[in-house]
């Protein structure tokens, strides 16, 4: 697939205007990301059934910013389970996360510790949130 003259020109231009402080880094544009951040009651965290009947996918949707991968993955790694699986997907500025994770000797994850899970997750995006707000002022 050939990409337009002129879309490399663009995209040149914009990734200069942004490495050397020309550009403000924040999102721009209807084609980009938007500036304002979504609050953590536009976040939704939850375990959901896979075909063979267990809770082990833990589904993130959330508004997309810099460092969440990041931040997702240090809060499960700090819950001690392990990440066999993961889709990771976003639309516009929405992101739709899936991992697929059992405890570290590779059984189910608890309905107690499903809990605990989520609110460590939710906990990991909330400081995001935060810094993205903070970032826009």
């Amino acid at each position: 697939m050939r990409v337009p003259r002129e879309e490399v020109e663009a995209l040149e231009s914009t990734l200069i205007g942004l490495l050397e402080g020309k550009l403000d880094r924040r999102p721009f544009g209807e084609g980009g990301r938007s500036a304002q951040t979504p609050s953590a009651s536009e976040t939704i965290v939850r375990f959901i059934e896979n075909a063979d009947g267990a809770f082990n996918t833990l589904e993130v949707e959330t508004g997309d910013r810099s460092g969440l991968l990041l931040a997702l993955a240090r809060a499960l790694y700090n819950q001690r389970v392990q990440i066999i699986g993961s889709q990771v997907k976003t639309r516009g500025d929405r992101v739709f996360d899936r991992f697929h994770i059992v405890e570290l000797d590779g059984s189910p994850i608890s309905p107690a510790r499903r809990l605990e899970i989520q609110v460590a997750v939710l906990s990991a995006i909330d400081p995001v949130i935060e810094r993205q707000r903070a970032s826009a002022l």
